[in-house]
């Protein structure tokens, strides 16, 4: 690897990751077992992998970039104060296009 800026793949599983964390530490901080806290590392993987699979869709419907796609994801979210996830789910199950 070298020093630079980091690629949308490498942003969004950041953002996982920093997810994961913050609910490890929550769930420790609450003394909830372990069965809880992998809960949420499956709930945080499946959240990751709908995303990628939406921008791909919107990538592809769209002809934009991933990263444009992402950025025409998350902008949709804010705008309708929703999380990046339930955009993703809207898109995946053909709720919402935002590729056109």
């Amino acid at each position: 690897m070298r020093p630079g800026a980091l690629t949308p793949a490498q942003i969004s599983n950041g953002y996982l990751f920093a997810d994961i964390a913050a609910d490890l530490i929550m769930h420790a901080q609450m003394g909830t077992g372990v069965d809880a806290v992998v809960d949420e590392m499956v709930r945080a993987t499946s959240a990751h992998d709908r995303i990628e699979q939406a921008r791909a869709s919107v990538a592809y419907q769209s002809g934009d970039s991933m990263d444009r796609a992402l950025r025409r994801m998350r902008d949709h979210a804010r705008e309708h104060d929703l999380s990046l996830d339930a955009v993703a789910q809207q898109i995946v199950h053909h709720r919402l296009r935002l590729g056109t």
